[in-house]
């Protein structure tokens, strides 16, 4: 498996890293929360150094005076210069708030995973896996409605099963057949 797609209801940090630990591609159809304003950039746009947990520059490429990383809470800090952050183009777009010596950056590994996911959910790779997705939610809500699965006329395992196995192959000879008639 190198993709999985999952509900955003389901998005955790901690799927998104141990995903990216064992190589997998996890998506989520939409995330729940407050998403980053269209007018703010995600903490996901500073560089970072994975080994040592640093914030190495800022989008606008000025390295921070200090940086730290606390792995007890999972919280990153960093101090900048504020005559770097005052000359900045990307100041008003820029999530460092500024203080009375230096501006400072903070925020969790949480925060930084959910900005990652939601800038990875705006390529077409995602979207398409995320259309995807929803078509494949609608099959349980046509085997509910139209077969009736939840409704069976007869009792035990076995034939409950074959039952269901039989409506989701007349579903699926219907779906052959509609493609088959577009098709042609």
């Amino acid at each position: 498996m190198d993709t999985l797609v999952a509900d955003g209801a389901y998005y955790r940090a901690s799927t998104a890293i141990h995903a990216e630990k064992v190589n997998v591609a996890f998506h989520v159809s939409k995330m729940t929360g407050s998403s980053v304003p269209d007018d703010r950039m995600g903490v996901d746009t500073f560089e970072m150094n994975e080994e040592t947990h640093q914030i190495v520059r800022c989008p606008a490429g000025h390295a921070p005076l200090y940086s730290e990383y606390k792995p007890e809470k999972e919280v990153y800090r960093a101090k900048f210069a504020k005559p770097d952050c005052e000359n900045c183009p990307l100041l008003h777009r820029c999530p460092v708030e500024e203080k009375k010596e230096m501006n400072t950056l903070r925020f969790t590994e949480t925060k930084r995973q959910a900005d990652r996911m939601r800038t990875k959910m705006g390529s077409e790779r995602h979207k398409a896996l995320a259309n995807f997705r929803a078509g494949v939610e609608g099959v349980p809500s046509v085997l509910r409605r139209v077969y009736r699965i939840d409704e069976l006329p007869i009792r035990g395992f076995v034939r409950s099963k074959i039952w269901i196995h039989f409506k989701v192959m007349a579903y699926n000879i219907k779906r052959v057949n509609q493609y088959a008639r577009r098709a042609s």
